[in-house]
């Protein structure tokens, strides 16, 4: 009869050792969208085309060319071009096709980070984010967004 007593307090200890918060949330190594920032409407509102290059290959191994669209935004001077989720690991070339004007996005750097901290665990998880970058050999820090300045 004792042990019946104890028995919800057990099981309650352990539903709390096994959660983790933020579980599944590690290393974020991937971006679908950056923005064109001081850009004319009539060129960043364009057709946009984004060469994925090899990373490390200095942009000689071409791998895949996709097209996107510049797409306005409540600020008059930013624009958000959206694409599939692509990978750090790779270069990426993007050209405002109407005028010829060619960007180079590479150097993505990242930082390990903590994430599905455990209650009652010495084991956390651990993963990557993406916190750097560079544009046209310039190094800017990521914030939740790649911007390419004009």
């Amino acid at each position: 009869m004792k042990s019946i007593k104890y028995l919800p307090l057990l099981l309650t200890l352990l539903f709390l050792g096994s959660c983790c918060t933020n579980k599944d949330t590690c290393s974020i190594l991937t971006f679908k969208n950056f923005e064109l920032i001081n850009f004319p409407s009539d060129e960043a509102g364009g057709e946009i085309k984004v060469s994925i290059y090899r990373g490390g290959s200095n942009f000689t191994q071409l791998m895949e060319e996709i097209d996107a669209i510049g797409e306005a935004t409540s600020d008059s001077k930013v624009f958000t071009v959206n694409t599939r989720e692509l990978p750090i690991q790779n270069d990426y070339l993007i050209e405002i096709k109407k005028t010829g004007d060619k960007y180079q996005l590479s150097n993505f750097s990242t930082e390990k980070v903590a994430c599905g901290k455990c209650f009652m665990r010495a084991s956390n998880q651990y993963g990557y984010r993406l916190n750097g970058y560079s544009v046209d050999n310039r190094v800017q820090d990521f914030d939740g967004k790649i911007r390419i300045l004009k």
